[in-house]
């Protein structure tokens, strides 16, 4: 595992095209967003500012429309914040979701989403949309507009997140 998450560090650009060739349709059956019985665990790599990372991530179905979520995501060193320590590349944050799946009437297998994030590094919005292969194992792409800062001063450039981009790509497991 270890080596996995030094592979995502070191080469995100060779694995970002593998995720990709995921999306290609497939024979797919179960579905992306559950309602209320819906417990998915995300892993995958990250980009905030122009640094790349890996995240991690819980999120829980409260009914048709809505889940709640606990992310953490952790970046390397690099572009405009090479001074930084260990700690500013570290982001824990609370996400709430709206689902479209059950409004759009989307097929099972596809979801499109869209909430607000509130984390220790900062305040954002984000949208993603999920793709489930079977009744385990899915994909996901999401993108997050940090706007707000929570821990540092709003001119502190240690802030890996603070007004950042950040876009992610990686696998749900649904349990």
């Amino acid at each position: 595992m270890k080596r996995f998450v030094s592979v995502i560090m070191l080469r995100p650009k060779a694995v970002l095209p593998l995720l990709l060739l995921l999306l290609f349709p497939l024979n797919a059956s179960a579905q992306a967003f559950d309602g209320e019985d819906d417990n998915k665990v995300s892993v995958g790599y990250i980009n905030a500012g122009g640094c790349s990372g890996v995240t991690l991530g819980y999120d829980r179905g409260m009914n048709d429309y809505l889940s709640l979520g606990c992310y953490l995501s952790m970046v390397e060193k690099g572009g405009k914040h090479d001074d930084s320590g260990g700690l500013e590349r570290c982001d824990l944050y609370f996400a709430g979701n709206y689902h479209f799946q059950e409004l759009l009437k989307l097929p099972s297998p596809l979801d499109i989403y869209t909430g607000v994030s509130v984390g220790l590094r900062a305040v954002g919005v984000q949208g993603g949309v999920r793709y489930n292969f079977g009744e385990v194992v899915g994909i996901y792409a999401e993108a997050r507009q940090n706007l707000l800062n929570t821990l540092k001063g709003s001119g502190d450039s240690a802030n890996y997140y603070y007004k950042d981009f950040c876009f992610s790509v990686g696998f749900t497991f649904t349990f």
